[in-house]
């Protein structure tokens, strides 16, 4: 091959080979070398913690956990109920509302004190872990009141939450609550009759004080659940009863 040959070969070589290098280099410079300095900025930067997803509630009387957008109001001093006696003063916690983020009432219970009912059970709510002497005991009470054994509920392969809500135990089915009555044995004895609706607490709760008495104190609430509430919002109900305690 002549020089001349040689020559016309290497520009022909090099017509090919630079367009190659030039995309290879406007690749480079335009498409990775912009997104390997996003990818370090990225990993540099991670995104931004969005803070907690619930927030502690401090009132007067309880404290508790509720996620963004819920809240708990308190009553106090006989306000918040319409099942109190009249003429009576009443100190403490008498009514507590969940609300959920659109203002509905999800949950209440409202302190009661005066306000009879009937005591016979006519329903017996009968979980897998019932007790046979509490079912005996209520058959007994309804023979000696002259009303028939109560009608047996079965929800023993019901699926149910469970729910610590100050010192009782719940669960929950539904819009329907059910708390042991006796909290201090293995089974669960399910409230009925008079107690079906209405929580019998250790703590908390509020004060009677009627003239020509000396001050008591009761534990008694009547409790109801939004009915139409949605399978989402009573979770969450579930979450925040668990994490009410009583305020020193």
């Amino acid at each position: 091959m002549t020089k001349k040959q040689l020559f016309w070969w290497v520009i022909l070589i090099l017509l090919i080979a630079l367009p190659i290098a030039g995309g290879a280099y406007a690749f480079y410079y335009f498409y990775y070398l912009p997104n390997q300095k996003t990818a370090e900025t990225e990993n540099q930067n991670p995104p931004a913690d969005e803070g907690p997803q619930t927030k502690t509630f401090t009132g007067e009387f309880v404290t508790g956990e509720t996620p963004q957008g819920w809240t708990i109001v308190e009553y106090k001093n006989g306000l918040g109920t319409t099942m109190l006696t009249s003429g009576v003063n009443y100190t403490g916690l008498t009514a507590l509302e969940v609300k959920n983020p659109t203002g509905e009432v999800v949950f209440a219970m409202h302190a009661v004190y005066g306000v009879g009912g009937v005591d016979i059970c006519q329903n017996y709510y009968k979980f897998a872990d019932n007790s046979t002497t509490d079912f005996n005991s209520i058959t007994n009470y309804n023979a000696e009141a002259g009303e028939p054994a109560p009608t047996i509920v079965d929800l023993s392969t019901s699926t149910y939450s469970s729910i610590d809500l100050f010192d009782i135990k719940v669960r929950r089915i539904g819009t329907k609550l059910y708390w042991d009555t006796n909290p201090a044995l293995t089974t669960f004895e399910a409230s009925c009759g008079a107690l079906e609706n209405f929580f019998a607490f250790g703590t908390p709760r509020f004060t009677i004080i009627e003239t020509g008495n000396p001050p008591q104190t009761n534990g008694g609430y009547h409790f109801v659940v939004l009915t139409t509430a949605t399978t989402e919002d009573l979770a969450t109900l579930d979450s925040i009863l668990s994490s009410l305690t009583v305020n020193p």
